[in-house]
Order: structure tokens, then C-alpha cells, then sequence
């Protein structure tokens, strides 16, 4: 693969995510009301983004991260049903705009606020 074909790929890649995740992000955005305006570039359905589209997406997502609160996260995905493991996973748990050390944070909250949410029941010894 050339440099261009690996920057179009990347540039897709991000895309998918950013669409996947939009919903989640606006309904997380009105529930919790952080007046924040929805995101054009993911609103108007553009098939095939370029690089200034996707970063215009990067930053509406990362808005929103900045304002949200663990606790909100936390109410949020016990009681959404938008937020299945692949758009959780895609955000939180790899993708392209995840840290190393914010994924490991994040994946912790994520795997107490899951266990929480089931009503497992309790083994007997």
C-alpha cells in the first residue's frame, strides 16, 4: 500500500468511527443539556470525508468528552440503549483517538459501570 491508499484508509477508518459514535455522543449531549451544537459534518451524511472533515468530527467528539463527567458517562450507559460494546469499544477501548494511558482509564470505569448494570446472580459457595 503507497502513502496515499494508508492516508485514505486511516482517513475512512476514522470516519466509520465518528459515525458510529455520533449518536451516542448527541443523545449523551441532550440528556445531560451541554448546549453544545450538533456536529454538521456528521449530521449531512458525507459518504467519503476528507482529512478537514474528520478532524472538524474529531473535535465535535472531543468537545464532548471534555464536558462530560464520569459519573454522567456512567448513568448514561446503564441506562441508554445506544451504547452497545462496538460504539463503546470504538470510542474508549482502541481507536484512533485513545491514549494508552486514557484508554486504560476509561476502560476500568467502563468495565465497573458494565458490571454494575448486570444483575448477575451471586455464586454459592
Amino acid at each position: 500500500m503507497n502513502s496515499t491508499e494508508t492516508d485514505f484508509a486511516r482517513v475512512a477508518s476514522a470516519w466509520q468511527e465518528a459515525t458510529l459514535l455520533y449518536p451516542l455522543y448527541s443523545a449523551l449531549s441532550r440528556e445531560f443539556v451541554f448546549e453544545v451544537a450538533p456536529c454538521m459534518v456528521l449530521e449531512s451524511g458525507i459518504d467519503v470525508p476528507d482529512q478537514e472533515t474528520v478532524d472538524e468530527a474529531r473535535e465535535w467528539l472531543a468537545l464532548l468528552d471534555g464536558r462530560t463527567q464520569v459519573h454522567q458517562l456512567r448513568q448514561f450507559l446503564q441506562t441508554t440503549s445506544l451504547a452497545d460494546e462496538v460504539r463503546v469499544r470504538a470510542r474508549y477501548c482502541g481507536g484512533i483517538w485513545a491514549s494508552r494511558s486514557r484508554r486504560i482509564r476509561i476502560a476500568t470505569r467502563l468495565i465497573f459501570c458494565w458490571c454494575n448494570s448486570f444483575h448477575l446472580p451471586r455464586l454459592r459457595s
